[in-house]
Order: structure tokens, then C-alpha cells, then sequence
């Protein structure tokens, strides 16, 4: 009762990259606003769940779009399903994906086809045979990810991570490589 109160830490921060079929976001977000740790909900896609944000945020158009690139103190990412990945760009992004999808032991390599990207990685799977679409999450986790994107013209060719999460229910294909 008379002892030193527990002071609560702040939030660890970390960056991500959100990639749609038309943006890349890029922005922090944190363990109180976590889209990392949200992706491994039942929640993603659910139209009653809240949105999170993203904060010191750059959108950029992806291919040949009009608009302009701009920053924002603020972004709402709406829970949806136009999330097609979600990039842990350091340390304290991989660790919170590493917890969120704990029970995705089993490993394999996989290429798979989302929108106009390429993505090439290590699966982390509960699934010992592979990758399921009847899954609890919506996203597939990928350690080594790399993401190459397909449009002419596009405002990047290649994206690397060390960890990533997919959105499974818009890949267009995908083959497990054994």
C-alpha cells in the first residue's frame, strides 16, 4: 500500500510499411495501437472492430496514380480487408509479430502472388502441411520476406523484411516450395 507504484512504460514504438493495391503507407505504430498484432485477430476484416492508426506517416501512390506523395501526423487505417501486407521494418515490430503469431511453428518456403506483388519468404504456419485458407487469422506471417512489385512504372521494385505479415485472403496463388 505505501510501496513505490509501478510506473507504466511507455509504449515501444516501432515502423511498419502497409502495402494496398494502390499505397504504400509508412508510418509507427505501438503495442497500444498495434496493426501488427491486430492482424493476428479474428478482429481483421470484422466491419464492428475499430480502426487503428499510424502516426508520422508518408502514403505514396504505388503505380501510376495522380497523386502526390504526402505526410501526415495522423493516418487511420480502416479495418478492412484492402490490407495485402504489413511490413515490420525493426527489431520491435518483428518481436511483437513473433508473439502475435506464436503458434505458427511450422516453416516452409513459399511464393505467393497478392494484387501486382511478388512475395517470397519463409511461412510460419500452424499448419504442419502448409498454408490453410480456412485459417483463424487473415494474415500469414513471413520471416525473409521479399516483395517485388509488378506495375510498370511502379514507385518501387523491391521491398525487404524481416518479418511480414500477408493478407491470405487476397492472394490470387501461391506455391509452397519443398
Amino acid at each position: 500500500m505505501f510501496g513505490k507504484k509501478k510506473e507504466k512504460q511507455a509504449p515501444r514504438p516501432y515502423q511498419v510499411i502497409v502495402l494496398t493495391r494502390d499505397y504504400m503507407i509508412e508510418g509507427a505504430c505501438d503495442e497500444d495501437n498495434d496493426i501488427l498484432g491486430w492482424a493476428a485477430t479474428e478482429e481483421f476484416g470484422d466491419a464492428l472492430s475499430s480502426e487503428i492508426f499510424a502516426t508520422d506517416v508518408r502514403v505514396q501512390p504505388i503505380g501510376n496514380l495522380s497523386t502526390q506523395p504526402a505526410t501526415f501526423p495522423k493516418w487511420f487505417l480502416p479495418n478492412d480487408t484492402n490490407t495485402l501486407a504489413i511490413l515490420a521494418m525493426d527489431s520491435a515490430g518483428v518481436d511483437i509479430c513473433n508473439g502475435a503469431f506464436e503458434d505458427n511453428t511450422f516453416e516452409f518456403p513459399i511464393t505467393l502472388y497478392i494484387g501486382p506483388y511478388l512475395i517470397k519468404g519463409t511461412a510460419l504456419s500452424a499448419e504442419e502441411e502448409g498454408v490453410s485458407t480456412n485459417l483463424q487469422y487473415a494474415f500469414l506471417p513471413l520471416q525473409d520476406a521479399v516483395i517485388t512489385c509488378q506495375l510498370p512504372n511502379a514507385k518501387f521494385n523491391e521491398l525487404r523484411a524481416s518479418m511480414a505479415v500477408v493478407n491470405i485472403g487476397l492472394m490470387d496463388g501461391y506455391t509452397i516450395e519443398r
